[in-house]
């Protein structure tokens, strides 16, 4: 995957930057459309959605940052209570809870509100 897109419409720059990025806070309905169909799972980076701060004393385990969410609903087995610390070169870099993991396979558009006919 490219470390920077830029995507166009009409010859013109809808949105830039780290794939992470626009996957997470696309900027535009094009761009949601752009990305709607993208396995998010297998995407997203644990990185990019984790939290910068360790404040938990136990964890289910440690996951690298650059493991993505596909690999760490799989570890979880199904549990949605657990929180894991983030390493990088077993160093703690962060922490991420599923429940994180779920709102981010989940597009924006998808969890906003809706009208009741």
């Amino acid at each position: 995957m490219a470390n920077h897109l830029v995507i166009l419409k009409d010859g013109a720059v809808i949105q830039q930057g780290e794939p992470q990025e626009i996957l997470l806070n696309p900027e535009d309905p094009y761009i949601e459309a752009f990305v709607s169909d993208i396995n998010r799972a297998r995407v997203l980076r644990v990185k990019s959605i984790m939290q910068k701060t360790v404040s938990q004393s136990i964890f289910a385990g440690d996951i690298d940052g650059e493991d993505n969410l596909e690999s760490v609903i799989a570890r979880s087995g199904g549990e949605t209570e657990h929180v894991y610390r983030v390493t990088k070169n077993n160093e703690a870099i962060g922490q991420l809870e599923m429940k994180d993991v779920m709102r981010a396979l989940v597009p924006r558009a998808a969890s906003g509100p809706r009208s009741v006919a």
